[in-house]
């Protein structure tokens, strides 16, 4: 009899675990990849899983969480649409930087423009979302500014010519050129526009 009991006891222990363990809220956070491609992308579309890496030339991107999922869910009526805000790790030739990204919207590196375009799965009534199961569809072009090319090994050239290239050695100034504007001047050639802002960062550059 006391063995019934106790085995009784233990299915109802472990009913219970298993209840709350499927009923408990999503924790977002960063995970594992599973895999990370070496290869370098051209620019164009990407599709990850959390944790893992796009390598395109002079940027890679890798999404570390999901910061909001806000997306009215399918078989629900919402007043707004909600949105997707994913943390992405970005390396690029200025270093690595962590920021936010929303749905839809684009953060523009020194040379790269990056746009997440689309998350899936959308959400459903009475359905959590686990991280692994999110896939980021990620565009990355080439920043191009009213005619002016930004190029070099560490974006420091500003040009009316696509692609080009040199020499691989870094220098504290080229840090200044990653706010600055790549455009066409009143002599009518390509350059960085001198601001104050630039002058000072360019008399004053940040330590390496």
């Amino acid at each position: 009899m006391a063995g019934i009991l106790i085995v009784g006891a233990v299915l109802l222990i472990g009913g219970w675990w298993y209840v709350e363990l499927n009923n408990a809220p999503m924790i977002l956070g960063e995970l594992v990849a599973t895999s990370t491609p070496s290869e370098v992308l051209p620019y164009g579309v990407a599709t990850l899983s959390m944790g893992e890496r796009a390598i395109f030339k002079g940027v890679t991107i890798r999404p570390l969480s999901v910061e909001e999922d806000s997306r009215c869910p399918t078989g629900v009526q919402c007043i707004q649409a909600g949105t997707v805000r994913v943390k992405v790790e970005i390396v690029s030739g200025l270093g690595t930087s962590t920021p936010i990204i929303g749905l839809g919207k684009s953060i523009t590196t020194e040379a790269e423009v990056i746009t997440l375009t689309a998350t899936t799965p959308h959400p459903a009534r009475d359905v959590s979302i686990v991280p692994n199961e999110y896939r980021f569809i990620f565009t990355v072009a080439k920043r191009t500014v009213a005619g002016c090319f930004i190029g070099g090994c560490s974006s420091q050239i500003c040009s009316d010519q696509p692609d080009v290239v040199s020499s691989c050695e870094y220098r504290s100034e080229y840090a200044c050129y990653q706010k600055a504007t790549c455009e066409r001047q009143k002599s009518g050639a390509c350059g960085w526009t001198q601001t104050a802002e630039l002058k000072s960062c360019l008399l004053s550059p940040p330590s390496l």
